[in-house]
């Protein structure tokens, strides 16, 4: 693979009805990344519902999704002004992490939920 370093920001409303702006977004870029079908639809739906996530959890306030593409992976960031970090026993979140390669939630000043995903390239099928 060549040396890839690129990233991208979407900021959409804290509107559910972004939610198909976010996966056709997200979808397009796996695709172009030759990732197989079944990992391009993981990455979606991962993708989705952590955004799914923050919208119900951010208050309104606008979404940050940051997507960085390296030599090895295709990561996300799905930032909110939610006070109300993801539950570890959240069904949604124990979707994603079966989906992605790597998993983080982290909680800034506690006005700002912050949630890393990675898929590595290496699991391309």
């Amino acid at each position: 693979m060549t040396s890839l370093k690129n990233e991208f920001v979407l900021t959409i409303p804290g509107n559910p009805k972004y939610l198909s702006v976010v996966r056709l977004a997200v979808s397009g870029l796996a695709s172009r990344l030759q990732f197989s079908y079944e990992d391009v639809e993981d990455i979606k739906l991962a993708v989705a519902e952590a955004c799914a996530h923050a919208i119900s959890h951010g208050q309104g306030q606008e979404i940050t999704i940051e997507c960085q593409v390296s030599d090895t992976a295709l990561s996300f960031s799905i930032k909110d002004k939610g006070t109300e970090p993801l539950d570890e026993e959240d069904l949604g979140l124990f979707l994603i992490r079966s989906l992605m390669d790597d998993v983080r939630i982290e909680m800034q000043n506690g006005s700002e939920s912050r949630l890393r995903m990675k898929k590595a390239f290496s699991a391309v099928s």
